[in-house]
């Protein structure tokens, strides 16, 4: 048990400063479809009749069937303004049950983000199938098994290896940040059939690649 905990109890000015800047950073990259989907839900909630210039740039389910939309909007928000908290050394050393309530949220918000990115998919783009809607399964199962990982093992006790699956749950909910940046430099470095290509393989070697840098850290620290 020693073993295992001792890498969090760790508290210096250092680690702290160095801490801080992980928490903003997460803020930060969060914001990007935090913001949109915050947007999206105010948008629904006042009406398709009460925002006519604004409603046609819309599906029209997002107004007459909005329940996997707000699902995966409001799972979303809770999951980008909490999972960056897990993070705050003070938050977790002095208080521990604020801790778990926070991450109970983080855990519950990523699976039902997760899944419901695979419903919004089956509402909105039905059509879309191939390696990409694969890639959005894998995405999500991913999401799921590794925060119920880091459930279990923070209920067994094994801080340690709760900690590495925060670190690869985080690295896979930020797959469609990464693939923002990375569908961008692939439209200014690839022909038109490599773009096409990493399109449809976006979401798989996104996800390979973040989740190698989350096993990077680990083994770095």
């Amino acid at each position: 048990m020693t073993d295992t905990t001792l890498p969090l109890q760790t508290s210096t000015t250092t680690a702290t400063q160095h801490n801080w800047r992980v928490v903003i950073t997460l803020f930060l990259l969060n914001a990007i479809p935090a913001i949109p989907a915050l947007v999206i839900v105010c948008i629904v909630f006042i009406g398709q009749d009460n925002l006519p210039t604004v409603a046609p740039y819309l599906n029209d389910l997002y107004f007459s069937e909005p329940a996997a939309i707000l699902t995966h909007a409001i799972s979303g928000i809770v999951f980008f303004v909490t999972m960056p908290l897990q993070f705050l050394n003070s938050l977790r050393k002095k208080h521990i049950k604020t801790h778990r309530l926070s991450g109970a949220l983080v855990v519950v918000s990523a699976c039902s983000m997760g899944l419901s990115g695979i419903w919004m998919h089956q509402l909105l783009t039905p059509e879309v199938v191939g390696m990409r809607y694969i890639g959005l399964i894998l995405l999500a199962v991913t999401i799921s098994v590794t925060f119920a990982l880091a459930t279990y093992f923070a209920i067994r006790g094994n801080l340690l290896a709760h900690k590495h699956w925060i670190y690869r749950g985080v690295a896979a909910t930020l797959v469609p940040i990464s693939l923002l940046f990375l569908e961008l430099l692939a439209s200014l470095l690839f022909s038109e059939h490599g773009v096409v290509v990493f399109h449809e393989y976006g979401r798989i070697i996104t996800l390979s690649i973040n989740l190698t840098i989350a096993q990077f850290l680990i083994q770095k620290r």
